[in-house]
């Protein structure tokens, strides 16, 4: 073998060797979590036209929705000195010690939702889906006895939903909802996110709805390389919140 060929085939294991080279270890995911959150609600809907049922009670047909979610927790996580640090907003927090985080969400949401009902005349049994665009904003601080950083996520993304209702009498009704949201963000920024509700929903007045139950959120944050950390955060609460139906 001449000289040209063992200098190509050096290049060639150089070549790759550097492809599988380990690169820099990832820092420690971000992990926060709260059970008592309270969460408000506003929600605006515009009902398809019926003859039967005033807008507040629960039937067929389609609306829009335009909703509004606001929740807040903090929660701690511990680094041992073996983990690799966490890395938001420029800082760093290494181990070992204890590091508090202190989130907000404001969650805004504009959905298109059809239900049907079962033949009964009663309506008892029903089913919704939607689908729509919402606009979230995840405030996140880390703090320890030393440092503390900050940084806003969420862009825009996109909604898709369903649930279940039992409608118990006119004007009442207890209310299942599952959603999946999906940023458009990119990198850096709210992935994904999901939302369950359970709710008892109680006419007020011909266009006034109220809502009292629980609500859950999960919420991953994708940072895409190895200079900042994922998050993960879960929001878990009693919620209360008003319907403007017309």
């Amino acid at each position: 073998m001449d000289a040209a060929r063992i200098a190509l085939l050096a290049f060639g294991l150089l070549v790759l060797a550097a492809c599988q080279a380990p690169g820099p270890p990832s820092p420690t995911t971000i992990e926060a979590s709260d059970s008592g959150v309270f969460v408000p609600t506003l929600r605006m809907t515009r009902e398809e036209p019926r003859a039967y049922s005033e807008p507040s009670d629960v039937g067929r047909g389609g609306a829009f929705e335009l909703s509004y979610f606001r929740g807040s927790g903090s929660d701690t996580q511990n680094l041992a000195a073996s983990n690799q640090p966490i890395k938001l907003g420029g800082t760093n927090f290494s181990g070992p010690q204890q590091v508090r985080h202190d989130f907000a969400l404001n969650w805004y949401e504009l959905a298109a939702r059809g239900r049907i009902f079962g033949a009964s005349p009663d309506r008892a049994l029903g089913a919704e889906f939607l689908f729509g665009a919402a606009v979230p904003r995840l405030a996140f601080r880390v703090s320890s006895s030393t440092a503390q950083a900050s940084e806003t996520f969420g862009a825009y993304g996109v909604v898709i939903g369903t649930g279940a209702l039992w409608r118990l009498r006119p004007g009442t009704s207890t209310q299942v909802r599952y959603s999946y949201y999906r940023g458009l963000g990119g990198n850096d920024d709210l992935a994904h996110a999901t939302r369950t509700e359970i709710s008892l929903a109680q006419a007020l007045a011909r266009n006034l709805v109220a809502r009292a139950g629980y609500m859950e959120w999960s919420l991953h944050v994708g940072r895409g390389t190895a200079n900042n950390s994922d998050l993960n955060v879960k929001i878990r609460g009693p919620s209360l919140g008003l319907e403007l139906v017309f």
